[in-house]
């Protein structure tokens, strides 16, 4: 047998399979479909596994906490609060089942944030650090408490904080600027 007696079947076949799926048809009895494989398998498909983001806790006070300054810790901890509470640089911070959570208020929108974005003055201390430290520092105030009243800081805890205008703010400021600028 030749070489052009074997490859005829193939090149009819060839040419005859495109053809048949040319010719309309009027019975639809079947689906027809074409695989051609090559060998090269297609990658698997990875999907994504969700993330899945813990809520943040609402944190709820009945009165303003107290807070009193620890020179040994160099911010200031919360005195018969129910929670971890701390207050640094004009923020509140709670740590609060193994998450810290940062808020400019004491009500609130609390969200978690990352140990390295903490403030320094947290990086010194284990938490189990600065729970004793408090607790020594709480022991000191109560014992002399009419010593030290400058000691102690209570904020004040308003629930109303959106009702209030602050367009007044910059008003107020600008005489103040303006005389150290110039004066």
């Amino acid at each position: 047998m030749t070489k052009k007696d074997f490859m005829t079947p193939f090149m009819i076949a060839a040419l005859a399979i495109p053809l048949t799926l040319c010719i309309p048809s009027n019975s639809h009895a079947g689906d027809i479909g074409v695989n051609i494989h090559l060998g090269v398998p297609l990658p698997p498909v990875i999907v994504p596994r969700p993330v899945y983001r813990r809520p943040v806790p609402i944190f709820y006070f009945n009165e303003s906490p107290e807070f009193i300054y620890s020179p040994f810790l160099s911010f200031s901890v919360a005195i018969g609060s129910p929670y971890d509470l701390f207050y640094d640089n004009n923020a509140y911070y709670i740590f609060h089942q193994g998450y810290w959570h940062r808020s400019s208020r004491l009500d609130g929108p609390w969200r978690i944030v990352d140990y390295r974005s903490l403030p320094r003055a947290f990086h010194r201390h284990k938490i189990e650090q600065i729970r004793r430290y408090r607790d020594k520092e709480y022991d000191v105030y109560r014992h002399h408490r009419q010593d030290s009243p400058d000691k102690r800081y209570s904020p004040r805890y308003n629930r109303d904080h959106r009702e209030r205008d602050h367009r007044n703010y910059r008003e107020e400021r600008r005489p103040r600027e303006y005389e150290r600028r110039h004066h």
